[in-house]
């Protein structure tokens, strides 16, 4: 079990990942919320093309993200998720921005398995 959590944990560590998506259709200029499906599929995504993931047969589920944390200025959300993969279960942070508010492009990023606080 402490091997398997140390692998998640490793495999979390280095799947330090970004994903930019358009808000395509969207008119308003609120950031979307943690459990947004395109906010969902972002984090999956940037999961999915991280180099601890690339090469590893490892299926994972991501559970639906929960807001901890909203700075208003500028606008960020941090999200809480958890990450069910073939060697165990982790807790999962993300955050929401936005890349360019003007065009509708959000920002996605994995923090792993901590909330730094930022």
């Amino acid at each position: 079990m402490k091997q398997m959590k140390k692998a998640i944990g490793l495999t979390t560590a280095l799947a330090f990942g970004l994903g930019l998506a358009t808000l395509l259709g969207c008119n308003t200029k609120k950031l979307p919320p943690c459990d947004d499906p395109q906010v969902q599929g972002l984090a999956k995504s940037a999961l999915q093309n991280a180099p601890a993931f690339k090469g590893r047969w490892m299926n994972f589920q991501l559970g639906i993200g929960g807001e901890t944390r909203y700075r208003a200025s500028p606008p960020k959300r941090v999200c809480r998720s958890t990450l069910s993969s073939t060697v165990g279960n982790e807790i999962l942070f993300y955050s929401v921005e936005w890349q360019n508010q003007k065009k509708n492009i959000i920002w996605v990023q994995i923090m792993g398995s901590r909330d730094d606080g930022t």
